[in-house]
């Protein structure tokens, strides 16, 4: 049986970031011919993995400032993300470094 590969999400960083960026999450292994485990980013040029990605779906994202910069939150069936455990399936990366 083939698997279905989908992108379920998008969030895209503007403000209080040093560039803009769009963030993709889903089932993907792959963006653009980059190994992402199910999340990505795209810079307008290229796209890159985040992390060690996740070992699950990803099914939402979004982009928040709580004061001290803007992070990337995702939700999903993950139990881990870029090898730290996600607590309530939920992971947050700052967006000027990811980790």
């Amino acid at each position: 049986m083939k698997s279905i590969v989908r992108v379920l999400s998008l969030a895209l960083a503007l403000a209080g970031v040093a560039a803009p960026a769009l963030y993709a999450g889903g089932t993907f292994a792959v963006a653009g011919g980059v190994p992402a485990s199910r999340i990505a980013k795209w810079d307008g040029t290229q796209w890159s993995a985040i992390g060690s990605g996740m070992k699950n779906v990803v099914h939402q994202l979004t982009v928040f400032d709580d004061g001290s910069g803007p992070a990337l939150y995702a939700g999903g069936n993950f139990t881990t993300a870029g090898g730290v455990t996600a607590v309530g399936r939920i992971a947050a990366w700052r967006c000027a470094g990811h980790q």
